[in-house]
This record gives structure tokens, sequence and C-alpha cells, in this order.
């Protein structure tokens, strides 16, 4: 069985995670206009799939928007977002004090951006 989500890059790309590889949609993925079927796949790979690299781009990307969209506070933000995660993925991540400081840049990047706008 095949997972396909579309998650974001840090600078806000779309990026397809499929089968434990991810896909910078932008550059030789070849998939529909709504990025919801994919043309051709391609399985040479010079790296083994790995479902934990993928499960931490999601936890990261569900972070950051809603680190952008909410106004929980931090603390808040991350007992959410680890809810019902692996135990491997939890070995991942780095440490807690540079997730809590991710979201707060995110934050500060949305503030600086509804300022510059004024």
């Amino acid at each position: 069985m095949s997972s396909l989500n579309i998650a974001t890059t840090e600078k806000n790309k779309p990026l397809l995670t499929l089968n434990g590889f991810n896909y910078t949609i932008d550059r030789r993925i070849h998939t529909d206009h709504n990025h919801t079927t994919i043309l051709l796949e391609n399985n040479d790979h010079n790296h083994p799939a790995s479902a934990v690299n993928n499960e931490v781009r999601l936890f990261q990307d569900k972070l950051r928007s809603r680190a952008v969209t909410t106004t929980e506070s931090t603390q808040h933000i991350m007992d959410n977002c680890l809810n019902n995660v692996s135990d491997q993925m939890v070995a991942r991540l780095p440490n807690l004090k540079y997730i809590k400081r991710n979201i707060q840049r995110q934050r500060q990047k949305k503030r600086f951006a509804a300022n510059s706008t004024r």
C-alpha cells in the first residue's frame, strides 16, 4: 500500500512523500495538475526508503503550520503534535529546546511579514 502525502519544506515549497521517499514537486516528480495521481514512478533510488524520515518531516510540517495559524502556547503545540507518534520518530527528533525555538521563529517570521506590509 502506498502512502501519499503532500507536506511543505522549510521554505514553504510543496514536498511529496511516497512510500518512504521524498520528492520535491517542482523538480522531477511527474504528477497530474492537482498532484493527486503519479504519472511516472521511478524506483531507482540510491538510498533505502525511510518511513521514520517521512514521519519526522510531517511532524515538522504540522509544527510550522500550527505555529503560524494558532495562538496556542509553544508547549501546547508541542504536546498536540507529539500525540500518537512512534518511539522511533521521537528518537530522531532534535532536542526539545530547538523545536520550541523553531516554533517561535515561525511566529516571528509571520509577525515580521505582517508588519512589513503596513
